[in-house]
C-alpha cells in the first residue's frame, strides 16, 4: 500500500514538473523572434563582398615578376637550343638543358609559393567578410529583438520567418567606399 502511495506521488510529482515545463517552453517561445538570412543573396549582391572577390581575382592573375622572369629564361634556353641543337657540342646541350631543369624547378616551387599566398589570401577575405556579415546580423538582431537567426539555405521550409538578409546587405554596403572617396 505504502509503494502505490509513493508511486502515485511519484507520478503526480513528474507530471506537474512535465506540465510546468511546458508552460515554460510555449512561455519562452512565445517571446522568441527569429529570422532567416541568405548566405547566398548576400554573397550575389553587396557591393562589398563584390569588391572583395574583385580584388582577389586581380591578386589571383597577377604572376609575381620572379615567375615571369623565370618563364622568360626557360622560354629563351629553349630556343637557344632549338637553334642551336646542329652546331653544338654534346656538353653544350646537356648544360642548356640542365639550365631548363633548374630554371624550371626554380619555377615550380615559385608557382607553389604563389598558390600558398593565394591561399592565403583567399582565406583572410573570408575571414574578414564572415566576421563583417556576423557583425551585422548581430547589429540587426539587437535592433529587431531577434533572438534566433537562421541561415536559408540550411532551412528546408519556413513560412513567415522574416527575412532580414537586405538589411544586413545595406549595413555591410553602407561601410563600402566609393571609388575617390575617403
Amino acid at each position: 500500500m505504502r509503494q502505490k502511495n509513493v508511486l502515485k506521488l511519484m507520478l503526480s510529482l513528474s507530471l506537474c514538473v512535465l506540465l510546468m515545463s511546458l508552460f515554460a517552453a510555449q512561455s519562452q517561445a512565445q517571446a522568441l523572434k527569429i529570422a532567416d538570412v541568405s548566405m547566398t543573396e548576400i554573397s550575389n549582391k553587396s557591393q562589398k563582398i563584390k569588391l572583395a572577390l574583385e580584388d582577389l581575382r586581380k591578386f589571383q592573375s597577377e604572376p609575381s615578376q620572379k615567375m615571369t622572369a623565370l618563364s622568360s629564361e626557360i622560354r629563351q634556353l629553349q630556343e637557344n637550343l632549338e637553334k642551336g641543337k646542329a652546331n653544338l657540342k654534346e656538353e653544350d646541350k646537356d648544360k642548356i638543358e640542365e639550365q631548363i631543369r633548374a630554371k624550371y624547378q626554380d619555377l615550380q616551387q615559385e608557382q607553389q609559393i604563389f598558390r600558398s599566398k593565394v591561399l592565403e589570401q583567399q582565406k583572410v577575405v573570408n575571414d574578414t567578410m564572415m566576421a563583417q556579415i556576423n557583425q551585422a546580423v548581430a547589429k540587426i538582431s539587437e535592433e529587431e529583438g531577434l533572438s534566433i537567426v537562421f541561415l536559408k539555405e540550411s532551412i528546408i521550409y519556413s513560412k513567415g520567418i522574416p527575412d532580414i538578409t537586405n538589411k544586413v546587405i545595406t549595413n555591410l554596403d553602407t561601410s563600402v567606399q566609393q571609388p575617390g572617396k575617403k
